[in-house]
C-alpha cells in the first residue's frame, strides 16, 4: 500500500472514531534504516537500555517507556534530527490523541517511519538574503 493510501485509511479510521488495540499499519522500513537506528538510540538513552535491546517492532510501552518517557523521546528526536513533531500528527499515526496512551500503540518502526516522513515533508530553508539571491 502506498503512503497516500495509508494516509487515507488513517484519516478514515480517525474520522470515523475507529480505534483498535493494535497499531495502525505503516509502510515497512528496513530494521537497520538510519531513522530506525537513530530512534533506537534515542529510545535506549531515554529508558536506560542498550540500543541492541530496542527491537523495531516493539511498542514503546513494551520497552518500558511511559507517557513522560515518550514525550522526552519526541523532544530528543526533534533536537537531534532537526524536525518538528506535532501531537496532532502523532495522533493521526497512532489513532489516539493523548500522549500518555501513545506508547502502548506506537512501535519504534512506526515512529521512525513517521519521523522520516516529517523530514521529507520539511520545506527547504530560504536563503538568509532571499531578496538578494533572486537578483541577477
Amino acid at each position: 500500500m502506498t503512503r497516500l493510501g495509508l494516509v487515507f485509511v488513517t484519516l478514515v479510521a480517525v474520522g470515523c472514531g475507529a480505534s483498535s488495540s493494535s497499531p495502525l499499519p505503516v509502510p515497512p522500513a528496513a530494521a537497520n534504516s538510519p531513522e530506525v537506528v537513530k530512534v533506537q538510540e534515542i529510545v535506549a538513552e531515554q529508558i536506560g537500555i542498550a540500543p541492541a535491546d530496542v527491537a523495531a517492532d516493539q511498542t514503546f510501552e513494551k520497552l518500558g517507556a511511559d507517557g513522560l518517557d515518550f514525550v522526552a523521546i519526541v523532544f530528543k528526536t526533534e533536537d537531534q534530527l532537526g524536525v518538528k513533531i506535532s501531537a496532532e500528527d502523532l495522533g493521526t499515526v497512532t489513532g489516539v490523541s493523548d500522549p500518555k496512551e501513545m506508547p502502548a500503540k506506537l512501535t519504534v518502526r512506526q515512529y521512525a517511519e513517521f519521523v522520516e516522513s516529517v523530514k521529507q515533508a520539511k520545506p527547504m530553508p530560504a536563503p538568509e538574503n532571499a531578496s538578494e539571491a533572486e537578483m541577477p
